[in-house]
């Protein structure tokens, strides 16, 4: 659900109450930016499950974080492996010395080896626990030389030395490392190093071959961009985004603006408007509709079915479902050039 201008400034009418009577002064700017953040989250007319999302750059990985792997072409969608090595190269990983920087825990020493404050490199390589997977490694010999001061810079190191089948096993082993030392602190040990590698090594495998079915995209016509602006096929209503509407004889039927406050980036506010787009036509009973904009981004992600956790998402599946109830929805993606009307009916709105 979406509230409207009127229920937005009753909450925020209430809101201000419940700060001056409920709240400190020091407290009430940080509550105020806290509540214009929250009126900013988009949410989906479907009402889903509540679902963690990660709403920040697109592809986010250790690519972000280390900057060090686009030569090696990684940029599987949904690859576990990103997920841990962003976190150990972040230093978000609950070792014993990031739980004791947090007042969680009052020994940050390494439960296995004893010997020292186990932060994220002495976790995943370092401590002499791990001795025996890293001696039977090919990555030995490197490890001798690599820097010691962080996992992020020894990462660094090492993927400027080894290939992308190396990289691919190398952070295979530091998973099993990690999931050796959680076995170890939750009494659950392992009966064997060596199987437990082995098996992390399958589990990698086997989930490069689901990810591979399931998160990459289908193989699709490429989105056409028209360079100026066409008339729909008969019997269709093309509309766009800030919404206008024509006939196939070129007559424009309707044009509708609308301003929404919220502080998002350009792909989430398009996939907005795109949306409140398709939901006016609907509502004005056009059952036959050609959805046309200058984002290419969104119009791709509207016309590829592809689920993924993102805010963006949210709003690209609220544009399928109702397109699906529709008798006919299709996108097209135009350029600039022709999409002029567009954006001088967003300049209706007055300021």
């Amino acid at each position: 659900m979406e509230c409207g201008k009127r229920g937005t400034r009753k909450l925020e009418r209430s809101s201000q109450v419940i700060l001056i009577t409920s709240f400190l002064p020091t407290d009430q700017a940080r509550l105020r930016k806290l509540w214009r953040v929250s009126l900013a989250i988009p949410l989906s007319l479907r009402r889903p499950n509540d679902a963690q999302v990660w709403g920040y750059t697109k592809g986010w990985s250790v690519l972000n974080e280390v900057g060090i792997l686009a030569r090696e072409g990684w940029t599987m969608e949904g690859d576990m492996l990103y997920h841990f090595l962003w976190r150990a190269c972040s230093g978000s990983l609950a070792t014993r010395g990031r739980l004791i920087e947090h007042h969680i825990i009052e020994d940050g020493t390494c439960p296995i080896c004893q010997k020292g404050i186990e932060s994220v490199h002495h976790a995943l390589i370092a401590c002499t626990g791990l001795k025996e997977l890293w001696d039977n490694s090919p990555f030995k010999l490197h490890l001798l030389d690599a820097p010691v001061g962080s996992f992020k810079e020894c990462f660094a190191w090492l993927a400027g030395r080894i290939d992308k089948g190396e990289m691919l096993n190398f952070a295979t082993l530091t998973l099993a490392a990690w999931a050796y030392k959680n076995a170890w602190v939750f009494r659950e040990k392992w009966n064997s190093l060596a199987t437990g590698v082995i098996g992390f090594k399958k589990l990698v495998v086997d989930y490069q071959k689901y990810a591979d079915r399931v998160f990459r995209r289908a193989n699709t016509n490429p989105c056409s961009s028209l360079s100026r602006w066409q008339p729909p096929v008969e019997g269709h209503i093309k509309g766009g985004m800030y919404y206008r509407a024509w006939s196939e004889s070129g007559e424009v039927l309707a044009v509708a603006v609308q301003r929404q406050r919220g502080a998002w980036k350009a792909c989430l506010a398009e996939a907005l408007a795109a949306r409140w787009g398709v939901m006016v036509a609907k509502r004005l009973g056009y059952s036959k509709i050609t959805l046309e904009g200058d984002a290419l981004t969104v119009i791709q992600k509207i016309r590829v079915c592809m689920r993924s956790r993102t805010m963006e998402e949210l709003i690209f599946e609220d544009i399928r479902e109702i397109g699906s109830s529709m008798e006919s929805f299709n996108c097209n993606h135009v350029k600039r050039s022709g999409n002029t009307v567009a954006h001088f009916a967003a300049r209706l709105m007055p300021s």
